[in-house]
């Protein structure tokens, strides 16, 4: 029988202490750990470490560690989640660290393409690529600029809109999308979710969506009939 490791049992140790503190909250640094449980340096990084790999904690360079927010993130065919929705109604603060849109390809084909950073209190969230088609874009276009939901647009401008496909799986982001979710060139799995959203009273498809998404920020649930 194998002892279970030090850094293991530190973690473990550190997961209890801090399973009650609201997301987003400040823990004790690798030093004050490493001289409260009289450990070395190593041996308290290893343990954060085991912490982020377990979607406990989230470090931020030049700020320090905090509790993950984890807020589920469902998707189901009634209804078409919003971010925007979904984070203030788990209690957080959403908002768009950058927005970007252009239009793509002409005559059927033409497209309005966005790319959105999002954040929650002010922490990167993840990294969204739309994609409207024309004349829809040019409905919307006006409304998102300013950095509201897609999905509620859409509604806004007359449309029923549905989300009738979805995929998710964890998978390493491409080196942009990294360094935007804030993992630099590290190889992180991260959640990826393809979706397709349609109109319910025409079927045809008003939406398409790629999304990578933070693990430790979001659990992710897909449930469509």
């Amino acid at each position: 029988m194998h002892a279970t490791p030090k850094y293991v049992a530190l973690a473990d140790r550190l997961q209890r202490r801090w399973s009650a503190l609201p997301a987003g909250c400040l823990v004790d640094s690798e030093h004050s750990i490493a001289a409260e449980f009289g450990v070395n340096r190593l041996t308290a990084r290893e343990a954060m470490r085991e912490l982020e790999r377990r979607l406990i904690v989230r470090r931020i360079p030049g700020r320090g560690t905090v509790t993950a927010h984890r807020m589920p993130y469902s998707i189901d065919g009634d209804h078409t989640p919003s971010f925007r929705r979904v984070v203030t109604a788990a209690g957080y603060v959403p908002g768009v660290v950058r927005h970007q849109q252009r239009w793509v390809g002409e005559g059927d084909e033409r497209h309005l393409r966005i790319r959105r950073v999002l954040s929650v209190d002010d922490l990167i969230a993840a990294v969204v690529f739309d994609r409207v088609p024309d004349p829809i874009g040019q409905q919307i276009i006006g409304v998102i600029s300013t950095g509201e939901s897609i999905a509620e647009a859409l509604a806004c401008c007359g449309h029923t809109p549905r989300r009738d496909a979805a995929d998710i799986e964890l998978r390493i982001p491409p080196h942009p999308v990294a360094r935007d979710l804030g993992y630099g060139y590290a190889p992180v799995p991260v959640w990826h979710l393809t979706s397709r959203t349609t109109d319910t009273r025409t079927a045809s498809v008003i939406h398409t969506s790629q999304a990578w998404m933070r693990p430790e920020m979001f659990a992710v649930q897909v449930q469509l009939r």
